[in-house]
């Protein structure tokens, strides 16, 4: 219905399952990812992809959690950087399924490197880096990534965007009626990309180029506000449910 084009091979496994349950509108989840389908990929599956010329590919959270997939996507990761796609990069760390948390810090800040979008939550960089303050983590992640775009959400606090010389902070969007907040960091991420997209910045230059021909103040302000105002209506839902473009555009 929403024109998303499933170019992936089919397989027989199952798919992964994620729980959620919810104590005043905060959720926990559980995930079972055992021989499913998505952790089935193979390296000349991915390989076949980059001759559909994609402009972005965009990966995170339990696609990197650990075994031979992760390795796999790293290296894919590493390879759309180096072929001039956009790479977007959202760990979503999810810490029960994190058995070797050394090697997975060491994929991410391997994977950052090659990032031009990086988006965390505060959770994220608590759980990464719990021995700095907030700013000396953002401030490290500056000095490690590839100086692209740079996103912080810290849920019911302000946003921070940092791109090139210019660093933006948006207020959260007015919540009309909390339902609960499944799925607003996905939200705020896709939209981001979303809003790229419809804007023409497909490309590395015109989101990291140099010499104003990157994002602008009032770039990063319209996208961090179209990102915040998608997460506030998708919390106005139960579950991850993020508005539509019309819904998004009419409110």
């Amino acid at each position: 219905d929403s024109g998303v084009n499933l170019t992936a091979e089919r397989l027989d496994a199952p798919t992964s399952l994620a729980v959620v349950s919810l104590d005043q509108g905060q959720p926990s989840y559980q995930f079972y990812r055992t021989d499913t389908a998505e952790r089935l990929i193979t390296k000349p599956a991915l390989d076949a992809t980059l001759k559909t010329a994609p402009w972005l590919f965009h990966i995170g959270s339990l696609a990197l959690a650990g075994g031979k997939d992760a390795e796999l996507w790293q290296e894919f990761f590493i390879t759309c950087h180096q072929q001039g796609v956009i790479t977007s990069f959202d760990p979503n760390v999810r810490p029960l399924l994190i058995t070797d948390r050394i090697g997975y810090i060491q994929r991410l800040e391997a994977m950052f490197q090659y990032a031009d979008i990086i988006k965390l939550s505060d959770e994220d960089i608590s759980w990464l880096y719990p021995d700095m303050s907030l700013a000396d983590a953002f401030q490290h992640l500056l000095n490690i990534s590839s100086k692209g775009l740079l996103v912080l959400t810290k849920g019911a606090d302000a946003s921070v965007a940092f791109c090139g010389n210019t660093t933006i902070e948006m207020a959260v969007y007015p919540v009309q009626s909390l339902v609960d907040t499944v799925g607003a960091g996905d939200t705020f991420m896709a939209s981001i990309l979303i809003w790229l997209h419809e804007n023409q910045k497909t490309d590395r230059h015109s989101i990291c180029g140099d010499s104003g021909s990157g994002l602008s103040e009032d770039n990063l302000k319209a996208m961090m506000k179209y990102a915040a105002k998608a997460a506030a209506m998708n919390c106005e839902k139960q579950g991850c449910n993020p508005p539509s473009r019309d819904e998004l555009l009419n409110e």
